[in-house]
């Protein structure tokens, strides 16, 4: 008897629960708790800290995309993977501390006190891939009626992180198409694998192959592997370093035969990035590629990039690419391509 009345208990109280909406609310509640600068206190499930955003679930399943420097204290009973600037990580539960602009990590070893301005990236841990995976897609196409010309450009990447290895995928599509003029075609893919290391420091193998009609280039594969560091790592920037070697394989248009040889890899990237509305985000990168056969001879690379938004997660981009050879390609009138392109970009996250 005394089962049954315990039993009927339970059952009216799940009952007065659902009909005041209770019920629901305890198989969804959301326990972290941010509150910026204002003193608006949100409760809901911390995703992700990237580039100076972060992402934040509320109870209501909209997701807020928050600028970090406006946040004053930060709580959540889930695990993270906290980066600091200097480029040391910490993995545990975040608890609100007593000043503003602080939070503190409780570490299996120790609880570690951090000011919020010197994070740069929070990962929480089991988090699926798809929330992982970030990027963007760039297309344009543009007609010139005095010449019967058309252009069409297409770029993309796709990038996905995990707390030990990061892995990308890259791609850049031209071509232009004129009568009585023979085709432009200028097409790249690229792939890398990094592995993420304390203190800003990193690993990488990479991947690409590369056409260019301008260049007289039918094909260049090449595989690499280099070591880098973030030199400067915050909230609004990126500057980092790699140094390498490549083993290169390429094959001029109308050859059958392929030339190899083996090259060093010295590079730098500066990326930039505003989060507050408009969002604008500008990167430069520029490889140097001095060959370890043909003496002399040194391959650069120089791409830009800037995106301006118009629209949640679209941006009007202009990017500007120089690329040249230190050598004249047999058949080829020049050893320098170099141009730019506008288009409209699409970014996910």
């Amino acid at each position: 008897m005394r089962s049954l009345g315990s039993l009927k208990r339970f059952c009216l109280l799940a009952l007065l629960l659902y009909g005041f909406g209770g019920l629901p609310a305890l198989c969804t509640q959301r326990t972290d708790i941010i509150i910026l600068h204002n003193g608006d206190r949100i409760t809901g499930e911390i995703k992700k800290l990237d580039r100076g955003r972060l992402e934040y679930k509320t109870d209501d399943m909209r997701t807020l995309e928050v600028e970090w420097l406006k946040v004053d204290f930060i709580q959540s009973i889930y695990v993270f993977d906290v980066e600091s600037v200097s480029g040391r990580r910490y993995q545990g539960t975040i608890d609100k501390a007593e000043e503003k602009g602080r939070m503190i990590v409780n570490t299996e070893s120790a609880r570690v006190t951090l000011y919020l301005k010197d994070i740069v990236r929070i990962d929480r841990l089991r988090s699926t891939f798809f929330k992982r995976i970030r990027g963007y897609l760039d297309a344009g196409l543009g007609y010139e009626k005095a010449t019967d010309q058309w252009t069409w450009t297409l770029g993309g990447e796709a990038n996905y992180r995990t707390t030990k290895w990061a892995t990308g995928l890259t791609i850049s599509s031209y071509f232009r198409n004129q009568q009585e003029v023979q085709d432009t075609r200028r097409n790249s893919a690229s792939y890398s694998l990094e592995k993420i290391f304390q203190n800003r420091w990193l690993g990488l193998g990479f991947g690409q192959l590369e056409q260019n009609d301008e260049l007289n280039l039918a094909l260049r594969e090449l595989l690499g592997v280099a070591v880098g560091r973030y030199i400067v790592q915050n909230n609004s920037m990126l500057f980092s370093w790699l140094g390498g070697v490549t083993y290169t394989r390429e094959k001029a248009t109308g050859e059958t035969e392929f030339t190899s040889g083996a090259e060093l890899l010295l590079g730098g990237r500066f990326e930039a990035f505003r989060f507050v509305h408009p969002e604008l985000d500008f990167s430069i990168t520029l490889s140097a590629f001095p060959s370890l056969v043909e003496k002399g001879r040194v391959r650069l690379n120089l791409d830009t990039r800037l995106r301006y938004e118009i629209l949640k997660d679209f941006y009007f981009t202009v990017s500007l690419f120089d690329k040249f050879d230190g050598i004249l390609r047999s058949g080829a009138e020049k050893n320098n391509d170099f141009g730019f392109a506008t288009t409209i970009s699409w970014s996910f996250r």
